[in-house]
């Protein structure tokens, strides 16, 4: 197995093949995601739903590359970018309206190093942000 593990200390993740998510879809050949507005849908932990249109809209070769990247084991860096595309890629694009009131929403944006896992998340509850 050449894939790193990343159960290493302070949830830091760590790949000997990708610098960034950035790398990682490029040598993959993954679509850049659609931005709107400086929005860009994410799904954290894995959970979503799409429907089959939206998959189908992506090649086979795609999600046969995404595959064999994850097939390393289990909470490989890999698997964490697939997280991190799979709104964007599943998703359709946000609109100019719905970005705009995603944004007079007035959210917090996710930036603190405790919650370095959710970085660039909106984040808006009756509770106590993060800081």
């Amino acid at each position: 197995n050449n894939k790193t593990n990343n159960d290493s200390e302070e949830g830091s993740f760590h790949s000997q093949f990708y610098t960034n998510i950035s790398e990682w879809m490029e040598q993959l050949h993954l679509p850049i995601p659609q931005v709107t507005q400086d929005i860009v849908p994410v799904c954290y932990g894995g959970v979503f739903a799409t429907t089959m249109t939206q998959i189908l809209k992506r090649p086979l070769q795609t999600w046969e590359a995404m595959e064999r990247s994850m097939m390393g084991g289990d909470n490989i860096i890999e698997g964490h970018f697939s997280e991190r595309i799979w709104g964007a890629m599943l998703s359709k694009p946000l609109s100019k309206d719905t970005a705009s009131l995603v944004w007079e929403m007035n959210a917090k944006l996710i930036d603190t190093i405790e919650w370095k896992q959710y970085r660039g998340m909106l984040l808006m509850w009756d509770g106590i942000y993060p800081d």
